[in-house]
């Protein structure tokens, strides 16, 4: 993968953000981080390898910058994820979740399971709840996803959520789904191959003109 900072960079890059925003008595140390980065910068790598977005490769190679708010945005999850998961160490997992939402506005908590391959479009205002998510995940600004009732939404691969789109409470939805602008779905199932509108209980399903695939991360948008 090209990066425009080595890994070394990158992580003192992410220490002094760290130690600026949370002046406390626990400094991060970038030995103690590095590995967690290397290995973070492995999962993006991954995920990206999968974009044919502009901005996402260069040369045909997968691309990060790290002055690309969605890519930081998408990087500072895999860190706090991959640290919680590797380390559990719960002060620095939740340091790296709070300067993604001071950043980036973004929602998208280290406990959260996202899947290897997903897509963060210009998320302000997005909140990311526990729900089951599959790869090739697409989300937008000022979507929720979220519970109802101790119940979260089950998604299938290939699921775009447009700007505004809330998700909530007893939901599974097939592969290849667009959640449209301001549609509202709760408590209600959605078929594969489906564009969705409207809000539940009366929610319209429409077949999609073309596939999340295309339009979300092979840069039809």
């Amino acid at each position: 993968m090209i990066t425009t900072l080595s890994t070394d960079e990158l992580t003192d890059y992410i220490c002094r953000q760290l130690n600026h925003f949370y002046p406390d008595k626990q400094v991060v140390k970038c030995a103690q981080l590095k590995p967690f980065v290397s290995s973070s910068l492995e999962r993006m790598e991954y995920c990206i390898s999968h974009f044919k977005r502009t901005y996402f490769n260069k040369n045909g190679n997968p691309y990060f910058d790290h002055l690309h708010s969605d890519q930081y945005a998408m990087f500072l999850y895999f860190l706090s994820n991959t640290i919680f998961k590797e380390e559990n160490h719960l002060n620095i997992s939740a340091k790296i979740y709070y300067l993604n939402k001071s950043l980036h506005a973004i929602d998208a908590f280290y406990a959260i399971e996202l899947p290897d391959i997903f897509y963060f479009n210009h998320c302000v205002g997005t909140v990311l709840g526990r729900a089951k998510y599959a790869n090739f995940f697409a989300v937008a600004p000022n979507c929720i996803i979220g519970g109802n009732h101790g119940h979260w939404p089950v998604f299938g691969e290939y699921v775009g959520l447009y700007k505004n789109a809330t998700v909530v409470g007893n939901v599974k939805t097939g592969s290849n789904v667009h959640i449209t602008p301001h549609t509202v779905v709760r408590d209600q199932d959605i078929p594969k191959d489906t564009i969705v509108f409207g809000s539940s209980p009366n929610l319209v399903f429409k077949k999609p003109s073309c596939t999340v695939k295309e339009f979300w991360f092979d840069g039809k948008s």
